[in-house]
């Protein structure tokens, strides 16, 4: 009730949260959608980052990287990504998968045995929480987020976009939004639909090496014309200038 009172105006970071919370009461006139912002000189394509990465396991330059980035958690969804996984390898064998966040391990017991279920020891390493997140983004070919609820503006979409790597994700919070047509978004809780989208990523890499360049250079150019740290910046300026 006091939100149409005392503030002046309301500032959300995602299409998502001014949703949310308009439902729940809170005054929609009042409130301005400011997306996060990413540090561009940060977060960009980088050689010397990817082949640093791959070779600390050593991956060459062909192995086809996926990965996912989020701590283990029900929203996460990591289970319905491993079905999804497996359900990829029946048409691409060839494959590696980093899951990277907090409890994502082998003393991870619901974890590993989903891992085993799926048959998909030879493809997962799980490497826990790291902060070299920007050359984790440039080492990946396919950042995917499989999250079934709970997120607003999943930063590493907009992280991994800003390194050049295509994503694959539900559409959950504003995914769909970050990603546009630079990407493929899924619906939530669909593991065949993941799969599907995972598979039409991989074969686009794989066929038109021209297309795919393209891609990457779009998912650069997006983050860099809408979710810049420059901008997200200016937006604040301008409503505390209201």
């Amino acid at each position: 009730r006091l939100s149409g009172i005392i503030p002046k105006g309301i500032i959300c970071c995602a299409e998502e949260a001014l949703r949310v919370h308009s439902e729940m009461g809170y005054k929609k006139q009042k409130m301005t959608v400011i997306a996060n912002g990413y540090d561009i000189s940060l977060f960009k394509p980088s050689d010397k980052l990817r082949l640093s990465f791959r070779n600390e396991f050593e991956f060459n330059s062909s192995t086809l990287l996926l990965g996912m980035v989020g701590r283990f958690h029900l929203q996460k969804n990591h289970l319905g990504f491993l079905e999804a996984l497996s359900i990829t390898k029946k048409s691409f064998k060839d494959f590696k998968v980093l899951l990277i966040g907090r409890d994502l391990n082998h003393d991870n017991l619901i974890l590993d045995n989903e891992i085993k279920k799926q048959n998909l020891e030879s493809n997962i390493l799980l490497l826990n929480q790291r902060s070299d997140m920007p050359a984790v983004m440039n080492a990946l070919d396919i950042n995917v987020l499989s999250s079934s609820s709970g997120e607003g503006f999943p930063n590493v979409l907009a992280e991994a976009m800003a390194c050049g790597t295509p994503c694959v994700t539900t559409n959950i919070g504003d995914a769909e939004l970050i990603v546009d047509d630079t990407g493929w978004v899924s619906p939530p809780n669909d593991p065949i639909a993941l799969a599907n989208a995972i598979i039409e990523a991989i074969e686009e890499r794989s066929r038109d090496e021209k297309s795919w360049l393209l891609r990457k250079q779009n998912c650069r150019d997006r983050i860099v014309q809408n979710f810049s740290l420059d901008k997200m910046i200016k937006n604040y300026h301008l409503v505390w200038g209201m």
